[in-house]
């Protein structure tokens, strides 16, 4: 069963989110800068699950985790009401970065495939920093099994 936070399976984070009128363009399509806002919350939601809560990264370690790098192939489109899968795989980090591999399903369709590389910034100097050993050591036990 699924949490607001989703699950976790054989090292894949999975997280639904439905497609509202408002996700939408013109064309009745999922707009898409929409992709990578699905893509921000199942990462925030894998910090989650994992017992990570971004506030309290920023107030204990003045970090903060932002995109350094994206790049996002499109293969087919959302519609209204659709539900989105979002898959994240760790696909490999460092002492101040992390790299995932996120792709967002409709069923058995892929509809988006992104690498994504995530790095930590100090939240005062707006420096890159070193990760805090408890995220790593954290994000590793949930998704290397």
């Amino acid at each position: 069963m699924m949490s607001d936070s989703g699950c976790i399976q054989e090292n894949i984070h999975y997280f639904e989110v439905r497609v509202y009128y408002e996700n939408t363009d013109a064309g009745g399509v999922v707009y898409h800068p929409n992709y990578l806002n699905f893509a921000e919350r199942a990462r925030t939601e894998l910090l989650r699950y994992c017992g990570i809560s971004q506030e309290e990264l920023k107030r204990l370690y003045a970090c903060v985790l932002v995109v350094a790098q994206l790049n996002i192939k499109y293969e087919k489109a959302a519609r209204l009401d659709d539900i989105i899968q979002v898959r994240t795989v760790l696909e490999g980090e460092s002492k101040a970065l992390f790299d995932l591999h996120q792709s967002l399903w409709v069923g058995d369709k892929r509809i988006a495939d992104m690498n994504v590389s995530v790095v930590a910034v100090d939240s005062e100097l707006w420096h890159v920093k070193r990760l805090p050993e408890e995220v790593i050591r954290k994000i590793k036990e949930n998704l290397n099994g």
